[in-house]
């Protein structure tokens, strides 16, 4: 497959019909690889097998310094990326296909007209599911991400502009999407689309569950995830995207198995994508709290009206200050009943459930008879936006008043791109 990929690129820079940024691009995958390679060769020279039963070990086993391991990782990821672009060059080079995933091409395990296979991951509104698809070598199986769209026109354009995409950091590969043999399971039972993703074969989790499952990490290790999903969203909005469902349950952690640094962020939950410039249907975004929560209060369904506002880049800001909050407090806000127990009802972390009914009503507040009721107490756009500052302004101002400002800035809409965010994140000290 490496000699099939490079002799692609060969072919690619002698045809004038590829872009030359996108040739740029495929120069500095090539260079990478090669020096993650040659990395990775010095440091098998180092290694010393002296010994019969190392020979073993290393041979059969895979015992080895960590250091080698690490730099045969980095060229694993490295030929990744290369293969990812090959195949884009592929659709480059033999003009537009079609980003429907015909059922003999792609296949779910175990799947019916009866059954949907996969399920969720844990404490994540991430569906993953067990398959497999045709590729240039043959017969691929892995672990896919499916999301749910509804119009054909808005899956298919999400499917375009993904599979334009030539990096895959901060968003999976997209092999394309398709149309289950069977509709919702739930009311109002609706055909569905789905968008299918490949899940890396690593270590995953959600953002949510990280947030209850580990402890507290060091500042430097809140800087970069921070930075990481400030640079996903980033990006989506740089291909003309908007998100509109920004929270920790919807952000999905691959772990490399080296160190926190080599940690990588996926920005998930596409169901409500779409481009910057579309119309909107201006129905206001999930009803559910735990998605609420996170909402710009212009985006929430009030009492009797729908949301007046169309929805824009700036919406995508407050949701991600609220989580960037979230991620540098490293407190979840949606908390389990049950922590050894996914299934357990969920309610609003104490820190805003405190702080809510400490302002009280006449100061922007709660009244204290909403005590323990999660439904009362996040039912309020505007107090749960004006609690979210509050807790910005003091509670974040003791881990660094940097941070502090900006997602302040977010919160209240006094940020104009996350390039903003971006920069400060980059100017604090861990």
């Amino acid at each position: 497959m490496l000699w099939y990929h490079l002799d692609a690129l060969r072919q690619a820079s002698r045809n004038q019909a590829i872009p030359i940024g996108f040739k740029q691009r495929l120069d500095s995958s090539l260079k990478e690889c090669g020096e993650a390679l040659k990395q990775a060769i010095e440091e098998l020279n180092k290694v010393q097998i002296d010994s019969y039963t190392r020979k073993i070990q290393y041979s059969w086993f895979g015992f080895g310094p960590a250091r080698l391991k690490s730099k045969f990782s980095i060229l694993q990821t490295k030929l990744i990326t290369l293969e990812q672009m090959c195949s884009q060059l592929h659709r480059l080079q033999t003009g537009p296909v079609s980003s429907f995933l015909r059922p003999e091409y792609f296949k779910l395990v175990h799947e019916t007209t009866d059954n949907q296979p996969g399920g969720y991951l844990p404490m994540s509104d991430i569906w993953i599911a067990d398959g497999n698809y045709n590729a240039p070598a043959g017969r691929v199986s892995g672990t896919f991400v499916l999301e749910k769209k509804f119009r054909e026109n808005d899956v298919r354009f999400l499917c375009n502009t993904l599979m334009e995409e030539t990096s895959n950091d901060g968003i999976l590969q997209c092999l394309g999407y398709r149309q289950p043999p069977y509709n919702e399971f739930e009311p109002p039972y609706r055909p569905f689309f789905q968008i299918v993703m490949v899940l890396p074969d690593k270590f995953r989790s959600s953002l949510a569950y990280q947030l209850h499952h580990k402890p507290k990490p060091a500042l430097k290790y809140r800087l970069g995830i921070a930075r990481k999903l400030a640079n996903v969203i980033s990006r989506i909005h740089d291909i003309g995207l908007v998100h509109k469902s920004i929270r920790p349950r919807a952000i999905l952690l691959i772990d490399e198995g080296l160190s926190n640094a080599t940690e990588r962020i996926y920005i998930q939950d596409w169901t409500y994508v779409r481009s910057t410039t579309g119309a909107t249907s201006q129905l206001g975004g999930d009803d559910s709290w735990t998605r609420s929560v996170y909402q710009h209060p212009e985006r929430q369904c009030q009492p009797g009206r729908y949301p007046e506002v169309a929805y824009e880049p700036k919406h995508d800001l407050y949701s991600l200050g609220v989580t960037l909050l979230e991620i540098f407090l490293w407190i979840p806000f949606i908390e389990l009943s049950d922590l050894n127990d996914f299934e357990s009802p969920l309610k609003i972390c104490m820190l805003f459930e405190t702080r809510a009914l400490e302002l009280g009503e006449g100061n922007g507040g709660l009244p204290a008879h909403y005590k323990g009721n999660t439904a009362k107490l996040t039912g309020r756009p505007e107090v749960t936006k004006h609690v979210w500052a509050n807790i910005a302004a003091n509670e974040l101002a003791k881990v660094d008043n940097k941070l502090s400002k900006i997602v302040l800035g977010c919160i209240e809409g006094n940020v104009a791109s996350v390039q903003e965010v971006i920069q400060i994140i980059d100017e604090v000290k861990a």
